[in-house]
């Protein structure tokens, strides 16, 4: 006997991700297609002041942010023509924080002003409380707000004595430093180079934010196939105030 076709069961969706410890907000005014950029009060530290010593003044920078769209295509049957809409958002936004962190990955944590913190060029860390404070010690010098730890699923999974809310699945450090456990962070690291098997970037930044556009679908029929071809886009703009340092550790 042949099977019969069947409502695909639902699935939990992946948890943890840039947007579980982000919240974006959604529409973007005409202007911020082409980007945005504006200053973050929280650049640099109050300091102690030692007499006869200069002062000095933090810049606060001009924090910027680039557009870029993500997208999700599904390839159906024409008999599912009716319901391909709804296929295409359930599948898009599960898949939403995969595709926003490649895009703020290539955007601003491998962008060109990323300070890359380890202690010794092209050496991994191995020692992971070392490499969690080196991270959190260069963001406490340099900004003022609360910071955010980055890194793929990997990077994040030799991090010890992760804290972990399981009310919502979010993950921070023994500081309460949020981590962004993000699939989408590729293993290329600043200047998109490549690293060893074993290795992977970890990067810290001021508070990122994201802005979200309207989603736009759109449908093609592929007749002689059979086939309905569903395509979903959105644009958005991230920001990381202030700083993004890195640091590769491996195993």
């Amino acid at each position: 006997m042949a099977e019969i076709t069947i409502d695909a069961p639902s699935a939990p969706r992946a948890r943890g991700g840039l947007l579980s410890v982000v919240t974006p907000q959604n529409g973007l005014p005409e202007g911020l297609y082409y980007g945005v950029q504006y200053q973050s009060a929280l650049c640099g530290q109050s300091r102690h002041y030692v007499e006869g010593q200069d002062k000095v003044f933090d810049d606060r920078g001009i924090v910027k942010g680039a557009p870029f769209t993500i997208y999700r295509g599904i390839d159906a049957s024409l008999f599912q023509r009716g319901a391909s809409e709804a296929l295409i958002r359930e599948a898009f936004e599960a898949g939403e924080s995969f595709g926003v962190e490649e895009g703020f990955q290539a955007n601003v944590l491998n962008g060109p002003d990323t300070v890359d913190i380890t202690p010794s060029v092209g050496i991994p860390v191995t020692n992971m409380k070392h490499a969690i404070g080196l991270l959190e010690q260069y963001a406490s010098e340099n900004y003022s707000g609360l910071p955010i730890i980055h890194g793929n699923r990997f990077a994040t999974a030799l991090i010890p004595e992760l804290q972990i809310d399981k009310n919502n699945w979010t993950f921070h450090s023994g500081n309460g430093t949020p981590i962004a456990n993000g699939g989408g962070y590729r293993t290329e690291g600043p200047g998109a180079v490549d690293i060893d098997e074993g290795t992977a970037w970890l990067y810290i930044t001021g508070n990122v934010n994201i802005w979200r556009g309207t989603p736009t679908v759109a449908e093609g029929p592929a007749l002689k196939a059979n086939r309905v071809l569903t395509l979903m886009e959105n644009t958005y703009v991230t920001t990381a105030d202030c700083f993004v340092a890195a640091i590769l550790v491996g195993i």
